[in-house]
């Protein structure tokens, strides 16, 4: 029920630059796995940024779609995110279905809200 990137997001989205992307899965102590996703995104455009969510979209072996998640990589009501700024981020999850290939998620940026 999101609503879809803006035309001014749109435009701006080839401004943002997803560093290196690490995956791993690590058992919390109640017997649950979670899977955590860390990396960097730069600003490398002239906008000062509020937030910034993504969706990540899991697949299974045969390239369907199990899971699409949304979530938040730059904050609001963090500092801003400047222009030449990168930021670090990390995302835990530990509701992907049994039926997901263990790959990368696919990760699409889904809003930007600008200052």
């Amino acid at each position: 029920g999101a609503a879809p990137l803006t035309p001014e997001a749109k435009a701006y989205v080839h401004n943002l630059k997803m560093g290196p992307v690490e995956m791993k899965a690590t058992d919390s102590y109640v017997n649950q796995t979670i899977t955590e996703i860390e990396g960097t995104i730069t600003n490398g455009g002239d906008r000062t940024i509020r937030s910034v969510d993504i969706y990540c979209y899991f697949y299974d072996a045969y390239g369907q779609l199990v899971l699409r998640e949304r979530a938040s990589i730059v904050k609001p009501g963090r500092l801003p995110f400047q222009p030449r700024d990168t930021r670090n981020y990390r995302l835990a999850f530990d509701n992907i279905p049994a039926s997901w290939n263990n790959h990368m998620p696919q990760l699409v940026i889904a809003q930007i809200l600008f200052e």
